[in-house]
């Protein structure tokens, strides 16, 4: 049962993040503390802890590879994401989607300040 709940959840989540157009979507993945946005012309912006606040000032530019995989560098290593299962390379829980910038940055913080700020 915990199975076939697993791999609807996977798929439910991972439905969002298949589409066409990544622009103005996220992943929050809990196992590397830190969120990737997809904004326009191939670029993610990097949401990490950096002591109490929550960065996103970092980017780099992705690269579709084949159906559903992008890729990317990220200070010097390659992430690999693989969109119908937002799992980046190989981990073993995949990511969860996000819909804005803000919302991935209160999934991140560890304060409950941004919870009293407006959605961007």
């Amino acid at each position: 049962m915990r199975t076939a709940l697993t791999i609807l959840l996977i798929i439910f989540l991972s439905l969002p993040a298949t589409s066409e157009n990544l622009d103005g979507k996220g992943i929050f993945c809990a196992d590397l503390n830190q969120g990737f946005f997809f904004e326009s012309e191939n670029i993610v912006r990097i949401y990490r802890i950096y002591g109490m606040e929550v960065w996103d000032w970092e980017s780099s530019s992705y690269n579709e590879v084949g159906t559903h995989q992008i890729k990317w560098y990220y200070d010097g290593a390659l992430y690999h994401l693989d969109g119908l299962t937002l799992i980046i390379n190989g981990m073993n829980d995949p990511c969860e989607f996000i819909n804005s910038g803000m919302e991935l940055k209160k999934r991140l913080s560890p304060l409950p300040f941004f919870e009293t700020i407006p959605d961007e």
